[in-house]
């Protein structure tokens, strides 16, 4: 059973680490995205 402190200390860290992966994401698509311009 989750103390409903634990509980949201958790989905807190996960959201951030959701977060952390989506910006990692973006930005590597971003920078493949200028390399493709630059080959042009």
């Amino acid at each position: 059973m989750y103390t409903t402190v634990g509980y949201e200390a958790e989905v807190k860290y996960r959201r951030q680490q959701i977060q952390k992966d989506l910006v990692k994401r973006q930005r590597a698509t971003e920078a493949r995205q200028t390399r493709r311009n630059r080959a042009r």
